[in-house]
């Protein structure tokens, strides 16, 4: 009988340690779900690295990769929270935190362990990431990043650059030579997109100077030219659609109207020419909002959201650009 009952009190302690153990486990794996799905309803589409769960308080601590750059993040009773745009593991290296906001830098790419922050100095920060900590391994000309991002697009290495306000949007002015004429497009700061290259070379007339920049893209063939002053309109037929490229000759801003019906199908091929490490990449539609009479279309596209913005009416795309993942 005594037997009998040390062998039920050591069943009942084991399935209690298990039980204990499954609801730990089961409400841990809960919270990192709901962690995701929120991030996720917020256009943070996340891979979790390490976390400090406590099931039975219901909170937790995440480390995480969200749309390919680092982020840190609180969850308590339901809720997920987080600070300076994910950035808040910054806040345990206060001086590096204060370097980069000092600097006005934004975030520019994070690949092999390195992040790189552009500076409106015109200067590019570069830091080894590890474990969620920084260490500063550059300081550079931002003018050298722009031109190892644009190598693999565009046969011609970039010679100036400065930077100009437009519209209350901050722009690196770029410029270069290909075919002995001067070239120029621009590096829009926060949004992280490149214009397109366009020869703004004196002494030609606006259609040579437009028919002069489409040859520096590989990409369709000519439908049309219409020239308005000091823009020109370069129609291109692309099998797949009918795009349209805008010369701005005076402010070498151009860029691509692509009709909302073509934007999917076009945007593995004309994609890389405005967004860093967008060649060949496929859209997943995420959701559209609008604001201040603009549509603003959400997608998913190699881990990373972009966002395609149109006059409301309009029915075309006129401008693409990374969601904001700055500090």
């Amino acid at each position: 009988m005594k037997k009998k009952f040390w062998i039920g009190s050591i069943v009942l302690i084991v399935l209690i340690i298990v039980g204990i153990g499954w609801y730990w486990w089961y409400n841990t794996q809960k919270i990192r779900n709901e962690v995701l799905d929120q991030l996720k309803e917020r256009l943070e589409f996340c891979e979790i690295v390490k976390d400090d769960v406590n099931a039975l308080n219901n909170k937790g601590e995440f480390w995480l990769i969200c749309n390919t750059r680092p982020f840190y993040a609180t969850y308590e009773n339901g809720k997920v929270n987080y600070e300076l745009n994910g950035w808040g593991f910054l806040k345990e290296q206060p001086e590096i935190l204060n370097e980069i906001q000092k600097g006005e830098c934004n975030f520019y790419d994070f690949s092999e362990n390195k992040l790189t922050f552009i500076c409106k100095n015109k200067m590019a920060k570069i830091f080894q990431f590890s474990d969620f900590k920084l260490k500063k391994i550059e300081e550079t000309p931002s003018i050298n990043q722009f031109s190892e991002s644009l190598r693999s697009r565009y046969d011609f290495i970039l010679s100036g650059e400065r930077g100009f306000e437009m519209e209350g949007e901050t722009f690196f002015k770029l410029t270069g030579e290909r075919m002995e004429k001067d070239i120029i497009l621009a590096y829009n700061f926060k949004k992280r997109y490149f214009t397109l290259p366009t020869v703004i070379e004196e002494g030609l007339t606006g259609r040579e100077k437009a028919e002069l920049s489409f040859q520096l893209l590989n990409v369709c063939k000519i439908d049309y030219i219409q020239e308005m002053g000091r823009e020109v309109l370069v129609g291109l037929d692309c099998n797949l659609g009918k795009p349209v490229i805008l010369y701005d000759l005076e402010n070498g801003l151009s860029h691509f109207l692509i009709k909302e019906s073509e934007f999917e199908i076009l945007f593995p091929y004309l994609g890389k020419y405005n967004l860093f490490g967008m060649a060949g990449a496929q859209l997943k539609y995420l959701r559209e909002e609008e604001k201040d009479n603009q549509i603003l279309k959400y997608y998913l596209a190699k881990d990373k959201v972009i966002v395609a913005k149109s006059l409301k009416g309009s029915g075309l795309i006129s401008e693409i650009y990374f969601k904001g993942e700055g500090i």
